[in-house]
């Protein structure tokens, strides 16, 4: 069983991460990234894509389970990194995983230079 000590600790850990996440949708990335920094995950990632920061956001992207979203992602990243055919295939996995990721190839330059080729 917790201590308070740890409750309140991890009570402040989820108001950090919420507030990490609001400044995200705000696309207020910066202020984003130093507090979503530690926690390493997709939102993590979001903003290190949004900062153009796309090797540690592959870095995290490979660490994680392989969803929909995760791969989708990860060939986002691999566009934008030159990797054309690994991006394609993270592409294709995300639409094979969730097919509505299929509609996300034409809004995203990204993923509609990678279906080009």
């Amino acid at each position: 069983m917790g201590t308070v000590k740890d409750t309140i600790h991890t009570t402040e850990l989820d108001t950090a991460y919420l507030r990490g996440r609001q400044l995200l949708e705000k696309r207020k990335y910066a202020q984003a990234l130093y507090v979503l920094h530690d926690y390493r995950d997709r939102n993590t990632a979001i903003a290190l894509l949004s900062l153009g920061q796309d090797r540690e956001a592959l870095r995290i992207l490979e660490a994680l389970p392989a969803t929909a979203t995760s791969e989708y992602l990860r060939a986002i990243a691999c566009s934008r990194l030159g990797r054309k055919a690994e991006g394609r295939r993270h592409f294709l996995e995300a639409c094979r995983r969730d097919e509505r990721m299929e509609y996300r190839a034409a809004l995203d330059p990204e993923i509609d230079e990678l279906l080009k080729n």
